[in-house]
């Protein structure tokens, strides 16, 4: 009987301390258990720091940092400038930016033959079909005197030149790296008489038109000034109220009046 008592208490001395030892080791596991889910919280925190949501819908431009030149015993060298993939930069050095959408400006190619006519500070019509067919103005800033890239690229052997044009106003519709269409006043004239440039004929180094009568055309000799590529001035030969052909007349439909001192002899006619 008593053998038995003393085996009792070794049993349940043992088994106090496989309770406290199974305790410990449970509460150690919890331990382990809520260090780690402090570490998984660290690491989403990380990789959420790294996702940058954009304040608004639009493009991002790519930043520059200061760049640094460093000195060493093996040689000297240099980090900075544009950053992209696998660049070395400060803590708080911004990768991307939003660019200035209040200032923008439009890189557009003019013809030789055009480009000697532009002028800084030349009044521009912009239409943007992109955005609702918008149509609003700006400024010749600068051109290029080096042909543009387009003809570069192209290989055309019409040259062209680039010319930038600042926005008067910019419309929220309006986004970088949309097309445009640019129509440029090269020069103002006020209450003028003006007529399709194709209109106007060359014949015997003389400028004509021809004018609609009641069964046919007839030849009149204009004066010009300004001309563009869709329209001319006339200074003299018109009054206004006239209908003119856009292309020649068949031979069979012209005629000669001696009635005007601005009309000339149709050289086709025998």
């Amino acid at each position: 009987m008593k053998k038995a008592l003393i085996e009792k208490q070794k049993t349940e001395r043992k088994l106090a301390a496989t309770k406290k030892i199974g305790e410990a080791d449970i509460r150690q596991k919890k331990a382990g258990i809520m260090q780690e889910k402090m570490r998984a919280q660290t690491f989403a925190d990380q990789i959420s720091a790294m996702t940058i949501i954009a304040q608004r819908d639009g493009i991002v431009m790519r930043t520059e940092s200061p760049r640094i030149m460093v000195s060493g015993s093996t040689g000297t060298g240099s980090f900075g400038g544009p950053v992209r993939e696998g660049s070395v930069i400060f803590l708080s050095t911004p990768v991307l930016q939003f660019p200035d959408l209040s200032r923008m400006q439009v890189s557009a190619d003019a013809a030789e033959a055009d480009f000697r006519k532009i002028e800084k500070g030349q009044k521009v019509f912009i239409t943007v079909d992109a955005a609702e067919k918008l149509v609003t103005t700006g400024k010749i800033n600068r051109k290029s005197l080096a042909s543009s890239a387009a003809q570069r690229y192209s290989g055309s052997k019409v040259k062209s030149y680039e010319i930038i044009i600042d926005i008067d106003s910019c419309h929220s519709k309006i986004k970088p790296g949309l097309s445009a269409n640019c129509e440029i006043v090269l020069k103002e004239e006020k209450d003028t008489l003006f007529v399709p440039t194709l209109a106007i004929f060359e014949k015997d180094s003389s400028r004509i038109v021809y004018v609609k009568g009641k069964r046919a055309f007839v030849p009149v000799k204009v004066e010009t000034g300004t001309s563009g590529s869709s329209f001319t001035i006339i200074t003299g030969g018109l009054e206004g109220d006239e209908t003119i052909a856009l292309t020649e007349p068949p031979n069979s439909l012209i005629v000669y009046e001696t009635t005007g001192k601005d009309t000339i002899r149709n050289l086709n006619q025998k």
